[in-house]
């Protein structure tokens, strides 16, 4: 919020990895209501936490249903967005809103409701093959703490102009 609210900036997000940044592989899920898929051909998807502004942040446009909101914290059901390589792959002629997937976090289990659908990002690079995401409430991810965060921020004027206005702003909130 502090830093969307400095001057020249337009939106601002924090999320567990940016397009391009690391090659990931997927986590594998299981549709709630379909067939348990046999281990060795599970599905497998990305696994991002987002906040509610990242995907206007990073221009991720949302095709269906809705995006993450503030709402969505330790309190409440437990959603996702998904991208839209995922709905055509795995819910192909099936409505994916409101259906639940189930992901594999090898000590534990974690079940999201699906709430909308999203444009796919190259998440591992321009040259790589896309692999279906989703993304989690970052404040329903351990609570909101994370091990690592990114923070993205979309400006109206030269980035180089408020780096180091938004450099102090995170050091202070650090």
């Amino acid at each position: 919020d502090q830093l969307a609210a400095q001057p020249g900036v337009t939106a601002a997000g924090v999320s567990g990895g940016v397009p391009g940044w690391a090659v990931r592989s997927g986590l594998p899920f299981g549709i709630v209501g379909d067939p348990v898929p046999d281990q060795s051909h599970a599905p497998t998807a990305l696994f991002s936490a987002a906040s509610p502004d990242y995907f206007r942040t990073m221009g991720i446009r949302l095709l269906r249903g809705r995006n993450l909101l503030p709402t969505d914290d330790q309190r409440s059901v437990r959603v996702t967005v998904i991208d839209s390589l995922l709905a055509h792959r795995y819910f192909s002629g099936r409505d994916p809103l409101g259906r639940s997937l189930v992901f594999d976090l090898g000590t534990k289990t974690d079940t999201l409701q699906i709430v909308g659908v999203v444009t796919v990002t190259k998440e591992n690079g321009l040259a790589a093959d896309d692999v279906p995401e989703t993304y989690m409430a970052v404040a329903q991810l351990l609570g909101g703490r994370a091990v690592q965060v990114f923070i993205s921020v979309r400006t109206s004027r030269d980035p180089q102009e408020l780096a180091h206005t938004l450099t102090q702003t995170v050091a202070r909130l650090d």
